[in-house]
């Protein structure tokens, strides 16, 4: 496989959305049936916006040799930083300023360190958005994230009106940042913030 051409071709396709988009989800979806991950970041993809996204791979030396490769489109904004790009990304993500959804630790949802999810609260705010609560992760030193029992986060908030859940919500996250900086946690094991909002 030739990888500077293969390169140039994933820029095509995902500047143009991948010509047969509409073809090849449906195909990335029996597939992921199957267990299909995504091939940056190997978690499972949900058809949710643009997602799954699909990356054709060509042989210069054979033109009739290729292969599909499927991805979150968060993970390819990540990787592809010279190619314009024009893929949606899930709700919650999509709402964020593209430099900030890019530091979420996940793909498909809001998981981001204090003082970005800080920032993201204060966009849900203005957008109307109710806040229906927050789950702890943590980001170990090698770099791997998942969720944790360490901090009990919050209960459902959908009850509450748009301001006092992101009221709530921020006053939680303020304790339980303060809480993590004043234990005794292994060092450079980070608190991150899982966010989720309502549907609109």
């Amino acid at each position: 496989m030739n990888v500077r051409a293969s390169r140039a071709l994933l820029f095509e396709s995902f500047a143009a959305k991948t010509r047969s988009l509409a073809a090849t989800r449906s195909l990335g979806l029996s597939m992921l049936g199957s267990g299909y991950q995504c091939c940056y970041c190997a978690q499972s993809i949900a058809e949710v916006g643009d997602d799954p996204v699909s990356i054709v791979l060509r042989s210069a030396s054979d033109p009739q040799a290729s292969q599909h490769l499927w991805a979150h489109a968060l993970c390819v904004f990540r990787m592809v930083r010279s190619a314009p790009l024009s893929l949606v990304l899930p709700e919650q993500l999509e709402m964020l300023p593209r430099k900030l959804a890019l530091q979420s630790a996940s793909p498909n949802e809001v998981v981001l360190p204090y003082l970005q999810v800080i920032e993201a609260l204060e966009i849900y705010a203005r957008a109307r958005r109710r806040v229906l609560g927050w789950e702890a992760w943590i980001r170990k030193p090698d770099g791997s994230v998942g969720h944790s029992d360490a901090v009990p986060g919050t209960g459902d908030l959908s009850t509450l009106d748009v301001q006092q859940a992101v009221t709530t919500c921020r006053r939680s996250i303020d304790e339980a940042h303060s809480a993590w900086n004043n234990s005794e946690t292994d060092p450079g094991t980070e608190l991150l913030f899982c966010v989720t909002i309502d549907s609109a």
